[in-house]
């Protein structure tokens, strides 16, 4: 008789935690440590930086279980003082060397393993308000996980 799959564990709460955290405590990431969210306050001017979507999709088989998840971060900067497109670049620049930092590892996040870790993509998108232009800075990372 096979023996029956693990049960489906997500990681979601614990990768965003770890990625967090990670942003949080980087020396790369000193100048705008006090402007990393995972909730926004609503008073918040730019920039900030926020982890974004996520998702995540089952990639188990019969003997094993584990996850294949999709996180955001987001930059958020205008254009107040016409460096806003620098400023956010600067920002996704600091946030690579954050979370590729070989001397800290993969993410670890608590009660699961991290079996690969890669960034899926970057972007910054110039978006026209009422009175400006600001821009958004998007970073895809992705990651495949197992439960310890």
């Amino acid at each position: 008789m096979s023996a029956m799959r693990p049960q489906f564990q997500s990681p979601d709460f614990e990768l965003q935690k770890a990625i967090y955290d990670r942003l949080k405590a980087h020396s790369a990431m000193a100048t705008w440590k006090d402007s990393i969210f995972d909730e926004v306050p609503e008073d918040q001017g730019c920039p900030y930086i926020k982890t974004g979507f996520s998702s995540t999709d089952d990639f188990g088989a019969r003997d094993i279980s584990g996850s294949d998840h999709t996180q955001w971060i987001e930059i958020f900067c205008d254009n107040k003082f016409k460096s806003g497109k620098k400023e956010c670049k600067d920002i996704v620049k600091a946030i690579l060397l954050a979370m590729t930092d070989t001397t800290l590892g993969y993410i670890s996040p608590t009660g699961f393993r991290v079996i690969l870790q890669r960034i899926d993509g970057m972007r910054i998108l110039e978006e026209e308000g009422e009175d400006s232009i600001s821009y958004h800075g998007i970073i895809e990372l992705n990651y495949l996980i197992q439960p310890n």
